[in-house]
C-alpha cells in the first residue's frame, strides 16, 4: 500500500545519497577521556628560605577520574614545564602515571627535593626551573610545548611562600 508522502521521502533520500546535503549523524555526548588537562598546578614553592637555587618546586594534582601518563624526556608526546621557557621532565623517583586524585612534585633538583623532604614518598620529576619571587605564569604541555594547559599566575603580594589554590590551601607552617 502506498503511503502519502512516500515519494518525497524517497526523493530526499536520493538527494542525500547523491551528496546534495552534508548531514552529520549526531551522537549523544560521551564522557571525556582523562587527559593532560585534568592535571592542575596545585602548589608552588617559588621563594624558598635562603637561596632559591635547587629549592624551587611545583606540586601537580590529577583532578580527573582517570589515570594520566606523563611522558618524560624529549620524545613524541613528551611533557614540558613552562616558566617562560619550555623544560623537559626526568623521573627522579616514583611513577610516570598519576592516578585520579594523585600528586607529583616537579622540582628544580629532584634529588635535593627527595633529600630535603624525606617524609614525601610520592613521584618526583626533575626539571630546569627558575621561578620569579614576585610573580610568574606557569603552565604545562603534553605535546612538546606546542599547546598548554594548567596555566596559573602567582603573585608575592598574596604573602605566602606557598601558592594558595582553589583545591588546596597551604602555608609556610605546614599543611
Amino acid at each position: 500500500m502506498r503511503q502519502p508522502g512516500g515519494i518525497i521521502i524517497v526523493f530526499i533520500l536520493a538527494l542525500i545519497s547523491a551528496g546534495f546535503f552534508n548531514l552529520q549523524i549526531l551522537h549523544p555526548p560521551e564522557a571525556a577521556a582523562a587527559g593532560p588537562s585534568d592535571i592542575i598546578i596545585n602548589e608552588i614553592m617559588y621563594d624558598a628560605e635562603g637561596s632559591d637555587t635547587d629549592n624551587e618546586w611545583v606540586e601537580i594534582y590529577n583532578a580527573g577520574a582517570e589515570t594520566v601518563t606523563i611522558v618524560e624526556s624529549s620524545g613524541t608526546g613528551s611533557w614540558r614545564f613552562n616558566d617562560g621557557s619550555n623544560h623537559i621532565f626526568t623521573l627522579a623517583r616514583g611513577s610516570l602515571t598519576m592516578a585520579p586524585a594523585g600528586f607529583a612534585i616537579i622540582a628544580s633538583n629532584g634529588e635535593k627535593f627527595i633529600a630535603d623532604h624525606p617524609s614525601y614518598t610520592g613521584t618526583v620529576l626533575d626539571t630546569v626551573m627558575s621561578l620569579n619571587n614576585t610573580t610568574d605564569t606557569l603552565k604545562l604541555s603534553a605535546d612538546k610545548g606546542v599547546t598548554f594547559f594548567g596555566d596559573i599566575t602567582y603573585q608575592s603580594a598574596w604573602d605566602y611562600a606557598y601558592f594558595i589554590s582553589s583545591k588546596r590551601i597551604c602555608n609556610t607552617e605546614g599543611e
